[in-house]
């Protein structure tokens, strides 16, 4: 009997023991749980599926809106566009829309058109590789490249954007199409050009586009106390006032006439548009309207227009309305063909030619460099008409690049200082 109790003491050791083992093994499952909880959701956060492609687009309704990443887009193409010799002539922006294929709703962007003068002679191949990097950092990529037609010029054009899913299929946008062409701008005469005063060593005569869309901008440009003319949008919220302060601030005032682009007129715009084929009657009424109540109007130049300007017969009907008016034309030159100044000619009305236009990209440094060139030019032949836009961006350079410019003897003038 007395070796009882040492046999039993091995069977309560063995009890602890099993204890001790279904503790542990409880503690081993709940780990592997956590584990794999835990590789799920990582696996789940890095596989490509429709839920990693949601800060990319935002599907409402059925919607898919794709203007944030194509607005970030044109801004590293602008970047990467501001560092090349280049000089970016004319930019359109296009609203886009197309129905979804396998699902209701549509896809919304936005996209430009940039036609840009390869003075350097970079070429489509170089600038390609020189973009690619850029692009690919900022999720963007070259799409094409091809021979095309941009306004009368033969190009090669760069397609840019991206490539993605939607709805379980594949999905290509273009956000922004490049029309790379040799030097664009009209071929100025060999021999100097008018000065308003002969002793200047050159003269800039600025005009800055676009007046009547944003408030803040009227305010920032009538404070550039230097020569330079407002030309102001008819139609939109801020014209009158922009005439107005404009012209009260000792700067000239033209009507920035809206006429006809080859890319189309937007439903909205149709009936404040110069457009081919309308009656010597129709633009005089479009005219007499766009004017009402601007202050100072004393000249005119157009807005778009790329296939209005490049028609003979709608432009001597508006020469002719000009002349009467007794306003001064000045051409944008947004055609290589436009035939609008030489009409004015015609009509012997005072007119001149933009040679360059300052901010295609909305970039102060590019902006500046492309007022440095409008300075060579000046010292060169003596005068330029040069055109920029009410931007924040275009008002710094200007602030900053003026005095640069006068230090240099070049003296900025009016537009109408140099018409003839």
């Amino acid at each position: 009997m007395s070796k009882s109790p040492k046999a039993a003491k091995p069977k309560t050791k063995s009890n602890k023991t099993n204890t001790s083992g279904g503790a542990g093994t409880a503690f081993l499952v709940l780990l592997l749980f956590f584990a794999a909880a835990g590789a799920y959701l990582f696996f789940q956060e890095k596989s490509p599926d429709k839920k990693a492609a949601k800060p990319l687009v935002a599907d409402v309704k059925q919607d898919a809106d794709f203007h944030a990443r194509s607005d970030a887009l044109h801004e590293v193409v602008d970047q990467a566009l501001s560092l090349q010799s280049l000089v970016v002539s004319d930019v359109q922006r296009i609203e886009k829309e197309v129905p979804r294929d396998k699902e209701p709703g549509a896809i919304r962007w936005n996209s430009r058109n940039l036609l840009i003068e390869d003075s350097a002679g970079i070429g489509a191949e170089a600038l390609k590789a020189k973009l690619a990097d850029r692009l690919k950092a900022g999720g963007g990529l070259i799409l094409n490249v091809e021979p095309d037609q941009y306004h009368g010029y033969s190009v090669m054009r760069l397609d840019i954007g991206f490539r993605d899913q939607l709805g379980g299929g594949p999905l290509t946008i273009i956000t922004d199409r490049l029309y790379l062409a040799g030097v664009v701008r009209k071929p100025t005469a060999s021999g100097p050009r008018h000065k308003a005063n002969p002793a200047n060593r050159g003269e800039i005569a600025i005009i800055i586009d676009d007046f009547g869309f944003r408030q803040d901008m009227i305010n920032e440009f009538a404070a550039i106390r230097r020569p330079f003319t407002f030309a102001v949008l008819p139609f939109k919220p801020y014209s009158k006032e922009a005439a107005t302060k404009g012209f009260a601030s000792g700067h000239q005032v033209i009507l920035h006439l809206p006429m006809e682009p080859l890319s189309g007129i937007e439903p909205s715009e149709a009936n404040q548009t110069i457009k081919v084929g309308m009656d010597g009657e129709q633009v005089r009424e479009l005219i007499e309207r766009a004017t009402a109540g601007l202050t100072g109007i004393i000249g005119v130049n157009n807005h778009q227009g790329s296939r209005a300007t490049a028609d003979q017969q709608t432009m001597d009907r508006v020469m002719r309305l000009l002349k009467e008016k007794q306003l001064f034309f000045v051409d944008s030159r947004t055609h290589a063909r436009s035939l609008a100044a030489d009409a004015a000619r015609r009509q012997k009305l005072k007119t001149t030619e933009n040679d360059l236009f300052l901010d295609g990209i909305a970039d102060v440094a590019y902006v500046k460099k492309q007022l440095r060139i409008a300075g060579e030019m000046a010292l060169r032949m003596g005068s330029v008409t040069v055109i920029g836009h009410a931007r924040p961006t275009t008002a710094v350079a200007l602030r900053e690049v003026m005095p640069e410019l006068e230090a240099k003897g070049i003296r900025f003038v009016f537009v109408s200082q140099l018409v003839r």
